[in-house]
């Protein structure tokens, strides 16, 4: 439903101690935009301790480090997801200027882009004066209108220009014996040039105009009697304003069907399930028909035995009561309502609900507070979860997001640029590539080709399920499978023992659903997202019994350089290792160098082919090499998140994401890699790898460079790709001339440094 969008103006002076009062009265309000100057925000207060989960953050936060100041400055702006918008940092400039368009879900005559600035301008400790910022601002401003001729303007922000009135109509006056700058000049010829209108007349209680609003379109501003957090009074007043027309908005939360698992009654499904004749039902068919017989009958006993329906998300926070909701509801109604027709009577009702809302969230914030903290020990779940709903892991995306020059504003096209970004890390496996590199280590003496299905450690595993975790693909959560393990016991050897004997893996427990984590940068930007697999608990369970028998059969054929993944072994003991080597070294008088390297993308890009016969190099053959095979190819996957599915894609390359399975893989394929290094160590912990040679003289920098090029044919041969702009140089040495060589790898000089984060 079209709305007019409202936005809230406020200089906060600072939300470093009122991130807790500033996200409460976000969330009684409905406001689509939230502009805020004067942050001083750093690094380590998140987006989501200030928003709740209804909006995209953007910020520019003060560099204090350039500035030399503790204090002052920074900017942004919460837009509401309903909008699809985009970040603008090539509009930015030495100005503290932030800026974010919204575009039109749908392309007609009276839809035009917004693009909406907030700005705070001021002199800082760096060397530029707020006239030269000003100057850098109007100039860039001119240019950017003149690009987009036909799109509406919404600047508002803290100008610190005092000594200028402003009229209704925009016009500029100075006060009595003041002269304005050349910049300052500037700023109100452009102004006039671009067509922006100086709309705000809200004074401060100076009678001076601080915070302005510049916009060609008709806005309805007035001083807003109900701040985010207290006003900086007497120098700034918070303001809402109002375009005068509508935009359209879209990405609604999609309706999802929720099982009442609390509420099932697991004693009928799990009769039921005993009174099936599994043996003969399972034995009689496929193993894929079995495994689909198997699922459909658990499907069926859950739809009727366990409580359902559609529901809609709720996006309220945990402590909100129903009363409390069932105000907020009336009040934005109120206010809408007075908006439109103007009636005071609407305004005092809305004024009077306002209250009573921020008095019960008060109550109600007061009581689950204590609430939880009296219930820490007996149910610490409780505090997790209200950590989780405060934490900066937000589960929300933007309602608009890109990849590349393509941008999606729809729920099923953004996982599908998810997946399409994801798919792309993977590399076309070659069947028929030729393995030549010399193994220089001898095949593993203990083979393995079965593995035993013991019913009572499947039923060990199946109750010791985490309740935390969801469904995978095939939707079976693991409170059913808890509370249902016994049942589960029997078909369940039956499958996993006909998977072992025809050496085949059913696709539902090669399938994953993929959820995009947000690491850092522009939340917009697919890119800055990494994938975590979600798999079916069944498999994991299947996974769990073959690992076991697996690594107690090959875990003496690891080389001792791996660290990860490996019972026994762990960062520590990888830095001890390093600390050991080094100081030592040191204690003789030579110099240590150390390569870190880097790998692309390395547990997406291992070569099917390549892996396998490593595999059954390290001593896996028969019916269970088979197994491997088949566990290894035909993969899929599907990005899921709330609550659309991209479509599914196949898994070409790489070892299983999420699985107990994959790292041994990893480490089962990487085991080799120690015959490069003849006269220097190689420490590993996963795909971190570091080569590390104590150097005397330029032949031992000679040597360890006849290493890496070994490393760098082994990589070759293994397609394995190093990232060298990642790989780095470090020297250890007491002596005051420190031995310095340029190595390389891929014919590329890495770089020396004199710090760097070692498996942190």
């Amino acid at each position: 439903m079209d709305s007019k969008i409202s936005i809230f103006y406020q200089n906060a002076r600072g939300l470093r101690t009122k991130t807790s009062c500033f996200k409460r009265n976000v969330l009684l309000n409905n406001y689509d935009i939230i502009s805020i100057t004067e942050t001083w925000l750093l690094g380590s207060i998140h987006d989501e301790e200030l928003f709740d989960d209804r909006y995209t953050v953007w910020r520019r936060d003060r560099d204090y480090s350039l500035t030399n100041q503790s204090l002052g400055g920074g900017v942004l702006l919460g837009i509401r997801r309903d909008f699809a918008m985009v970040g603008r940092p090539e509009w930015h400039t030495t100005s503290e200027d932030l800026w974010v368009t919204i575009i039109p879900y749908t392309i007609s005559r009276s839809s035009v882009r917004i693009h909406i600035c907030t700005i705070y301008l001021c002199k800082q400790n760096m060397g530029n004066t707020s006239s030269v910022q000003l100057e850098n601002f109007s100039n860039n401003l001119s240019d950017i209108i003149n690009s987009c001729p036909n799109d509406e303007f919404i600047i508002m922000g803290d100008f610190n220009l005092p000594h200028i009135d402003w009229d209704p109509q925009g016009n500029y006056f100075t006060l009595s014996g003041i002269s304005l700058s050349g910049a300052q000049i500037n700023f109100v010829d452009t102004l006039a040039q671009c067509d922006l209108i100086q709309r705000s007349q809200v004074r401060n209680n100076n009678n001076r105009f601080l915070d302005l609003v510049f916009s060609n379109c008709e806005l309805d501003i007035s001083p807003c009697d109900d701040p985010l957090v207290p006003d900086d009074i007497p120098h700034h007043k918070s303001l809402c304003i109002r375009l005068s027309h509508c935009l359209e908005s879209s990405l609604k939360s999609k309706k999802r069907l929720k099982y009442f698992y609390k509420s099932g009654d697991f004693n009928s499904i799990s009769t039921s399930l005993n009174d099936i004749n599994w043996t003969e039902t399972l034995h009689n068919k496929s193993l894929d028909d079995a495994v689909k017989y198997f699922y459909d009958t658990i499907y069926d006993f859950r739809n009727t035995y366990v409580p359902h329906k559609f529901i809609q998300p709720n996006s309220y926070p945990p402590w909100y009561s129903l009363a409390l909701i069932r105000i907020l509801k009336e009040k934005h109604k109120f206010f809408r309502k007075f908006k439109i027709y103007g009636n005071q009577s609407d305004y005092m009702t809305f004024s009077l609900l306002r209250k009573r809302a921020k008095t019960l969230e008060n109550s109600c914030y007061e009581s689950y507070i204590n609430k939880t903290e009296d219930s820490i020990i007996t149910n610490p779940r409780a505090f997790w979860s209200f950590t989780k709903y405060n934490s900066k892991k937000s589960s929300s995306f933007p309602s608009s997001m890109s990849y590349n020059s393509e941008t999606a504003s729809t729920g099923d096209k953004i996982c599908d640029l998810f997946s399409n970004y994801f798919q792309a890390n993977f590399l076309e496996s070659s069947p028929n590539s030729n393995f030549t590199y010399p193994v220089t280590q001898k095949m593993n003496n203990y083979n393995i080709g079965d593995i035993y299905i013991d019913n009572d450690e499947l039923l060990r595993l199946l109750e010791s399920v985490n309740l935390n975790k969801g469904a995978g693909p095939d939707d079976i959560p693991p409170l059913i499978i808890l509370k249902c393990a016994k049942s589960f016991v029997t078909p369940l050897s039956i499958l996993f023992r006909r998977s072992l004997d025809e050496g085949y893996v059913p696709n539902i427990w090669k399938s994953a659903f993929i959820t995009p984590i947000y690491k850092n940068g522009d939340k917009t930007n697919i890119k800055n997202y990494r994938p975590i697999s979600k798999l079916c608990i069944f498999a994991k369970i299947f996974e769990n019994i073959v690992y076991r028998q697996v690594y107690a059969t090959i875990q003496s054929w690891f080389i001792p350089e791996q660290h990860g993944f490996l019972k026994g072994r762990s960062t520590t003991s990888n830095l001890l290792l390093t600390y050991d080597y080094v100081s030592s070294s040191m204690d003789s008088g030579a110099q240590v160098d150390i390569i870190y390297t880097d790998f692309s993308k390395a547990f997406d890009r291992i070569d099917h082919c390549i892996l396998l016969r490593k595999i059954y190099m390290a001593g896996i053959h028969g019916n269970l090499f088979r197994w491997f095979s088949s566990y290894i190819n035909n993969r899929s996957q599907a990005v899921a998140l709330n609550g659309y599915v991209s479509a599914w894609v196949s898994v070409p390359s790489g070892v299983p994401q999420g699985s107990l399975l994959g790292p041994l893989l990893f480490a089962i394929f990487l085991n080799d890699i120690s015959s490069c290094f003849h006269h220097s160590l190689c420490l590993l912990y996963a795909d971190d790898a570091k080569i590390i040679k104590s150097i005397s003289s330029i032949d031992d920098c000679r040597l360890l460079q006849e290493d890496l090029n070994r490393f760098n044919n082994y990589c070759q041969i293994n397609k394995l790709d190093l990232n060298v702009s990642k790989c780095h140089i470090m020297n250890f040495t007491r002596k005051l001339n420190t031995l310095r060589y340029n190595y390389t790898l891929k014919n590329q000089t890495m770089l020396h440094i004199n710090k760097i984060k070692d498996l942190v």
